[in-house]
């Protein structure tokens, strides 16, 4: 049976929907107001009671993004499991990122976010907490979380207050404003640690693995890896059943969130051309956003050596699949690239951020984790994106700074890739032979302030 009754999360969730009517009333949002009235409902429902029972048995893992971004989450979500092997873990995620979380091994459970990625929102922090009440009352109050760690990096207030409002009894965090004094500073209120950046790590994987040290966590190890079953390799290796035997397969991903990662399909077009003409075939990999140019690509290379899997119904699982069976990577840095890093194969990608942009960069962060890669930048930040000198490179919403990228730098980045291939003696640079001789588990060096 259980210890605490609906009646209590009715309770609670009333609190937060008067809440919402007196802000639409007064067309005032008081967020300091509806802690103080939650955080008195938590009490006295014994959400804060460290002595009801025992140890951290229930943890909640909130990482509310994209689909590349939730991939450098993994080493730290399959790390909480090393550290916590007897906890009932719950992820939460976004839609879009269900079909890869969903088969996730370190996890009892993952739950859907009901609102949309905030971004989307637009600032409607009210539409936000409305679409949480209901779910929290559901799903996230009846658990009784005895931790909660959210595991963004970024601008994080919408997921710590996700954090903070399922209730869970201690919830940490990522801050990147150190700078903002506590007192003046929401997200102090809303987490009972948090963990301020740390400038030296770069890399989006380093700076959440960062969370766990902070925490006084053991890492052991730092790869990536991805989850698929028997029926998704079954449904991949049926479509490339007979596909170009004798060739480098390469993985194509043509999309991206922004138009200013996308290097232009006509310029792509060029470059597989060539590399086809030195013995690859190429598979071309993405969502429904990807069609039009997907089948431009196809309709003008041989049928025999290109490989078109947008059209096919090719979930994220599937495509992790096929990307098993390729040899090389080339395309835009997308989550499609973040699954060719997974499958431990060579990468070719083409970058937007320039090489004049100081670092720390957005490319710094977002680097092929711990594989062979080949980035291909432009020269310079152009016009107005120069002048921004903005850490996350072009901001043109459109093929810009990259399109000073030649498909000629393409076709040598492929050879280049295509000769260690080939001295390399395997076929398939994905197994566990080509894993070891690149430093699956980094040494992260990090130090006592």
């Amino acid at each position: 049976m259980e210890k605490f009754l609906n009646n209590d999360y009715d309770t609670l969730a009333n609190v937060a929907n008067n809440f919402i009517q007196k802000c639409i009333q007064t067309h005032q949002i008081n967020i300091g107001e509806l802690y103080q009235n939650m955080e008195a409902g938590f009490a006295k429902f014994n959400f804060r009671d460290n002595n009801h029972r025992g140890g951290v048995e229930n943890i909640l893992l909130v990482r509310l993004d994209y689909i590349g971004d939730f991939i450098m989450a993994i080493p730290a979500i399959r790390e909480i499991r090393m550290n916590y092997p007897f906890a009932r873990i719950t992820l939460l995620v976004n839609k879009v990122v269900y079909p890869v979380a969903e088969l996730c091994p370190y996890v009892n459970e993952v739950l859907i976010s009901p609102a949309e990625h905030p971004i989307f929102l637009k600032g409607n922090l009210l539409e936000y907490i409305s679409l949480y009440i209901n779910f929290a009352r559901e799903n996230l109050w009846k658990r009784r979380f005895d931790l909660a760690i959210c595991l963004n990096q970024g601008v994080q207030f919408f997921q710590h207050f996700v954090t903070w409002f399922s209730g869970a009894r201690e919830r940490v965090g990522y801050i990147f404003q150190p700078e903002v004094p506590p007192q003046n500073n929401v997200t102090y209120l809303l987490l009972t640690k948090v963990i301020q950046f740390d400038k030296r790590l770069t890399h989006a994987i380093t700076q959440v693995l960062y969370i766990l040290k902070a925490m006084g966590l053991q890492i052991y190890h730092t790869n990536l890896e991805f989850w698929y079953d028997a029926t998704d390799l079954y449904y991949a290796k049926k479509l490339l059943e007979g596909f170009a035997p004798d060739r480098i397969k390469i993985a194509v991903g043509i999309g991206a969130k922004g138009g200013e990662y996308k290097y232009p399909i006509e310029l792509y077009l060029q470059a597989f051309k060539k590399i086809i003409n030195k013995g690859a075939a190429i598979v071309i990999l993405g969502g429904p956003k990807e069609s039009e140019s997907a089948s431009f690509i196809q309709k003008n290379l041989p049928d025999k050596f290109v490989k078109n899997l947008v059209d096919n119904s090719v979930n994220l699982r599937i495509s992790a699949a096929t990307m098993s069976q390729m040899n090389m990577y080339i395309g835009n840095d997308t989550g499609t690239m973040h699954l060719a890093v997974c499958a431990h194969i060579p990468i070719v990608a083409v970058h937007r951020v320039a090489k004049d942009l100081p670092s720390p960069n957005i490319l710094d962060a977002f680097f092929p984790w711990q594989t062979n890669a080949i980035i291909l930048q432009p020269e310079h930040q152009l016009g107005d994106c120069q002048k921004a000198n903005n850490p996350i490179g072009c901001i043109a919403g459109k093929p810009h700074c990259i399109t000073q990228i030649e498909p000629e730098e393409i076709v040598a980045a492929y050879e280049t890739m295509a000769n260690f291939i080939k001295k390399s003696g395997i076929k398939n640079l994905g197994c566990s032979q080509i894993m070891r001789s690149i430093d699956q588990i980094s040494e992260l060096n990090f130090e006592s302030n």
